[in-house]
C-alpha cells in the first residue's frame, strides 16, 4: 500500500454491502482523494455496491466486517473508529 494513502481524510460508512449509499460514497471518495471505510456486517459474498466500490477505490477503500452485524453495533464500531481517527468522519451523521 502507498503510504501516502494513510495520511488522507476517511470518510466511515456503517451498513450493509447491498447499501447503494456505498457506491455514492466511493465516487465522492474518489472524487475528493479520501479513503472509504466501509464498516459491514460479515458476509459470505460482497453485494454489488460494495464490489463496484472496491473496483473504484482500490485501495483506498478498508473494509471491516462485524460478525454482529446489527446496524446499532455497525454505528458503534464507526464512532468508536471515528473518535480513534480523528482524520475520519462518519458518513451516516
Amino acid at each position: 500500500m502507498n503510504k501516502k494513502i494513510l495520511k488522507l481524510d476517511r470518510i466511515v460508512y456503517c451498513g450493509f454491502s447491498k447499501d447503494e449509499e456505498i457506491l455514492r460514497l466511493a465516487k465522492k471518495c474518489k472524487k475528493e482523494n479520501k479513503v472509504l471505510v466501509a464498516i459491514v456486517a460479515t458476509t459470505k459474498n460482497y453485494s454489488r455496491p460494495l464490489q463496484e466500490a472496491i473496483s473504484i477505490l482500490d485501495d483506498r477503500i478498508w473494509v471491516y466486517e462485524l460478525s454482529l452485524g446489527m446496524m446499532v453495533n455497525l454505528e458503534s464500531k464507526g464512532r468508536l473508529y471515528c473518535e480513534l481517527n480523528k482524520g475520519a468522519k462518519l458518513a451516516n451523521d
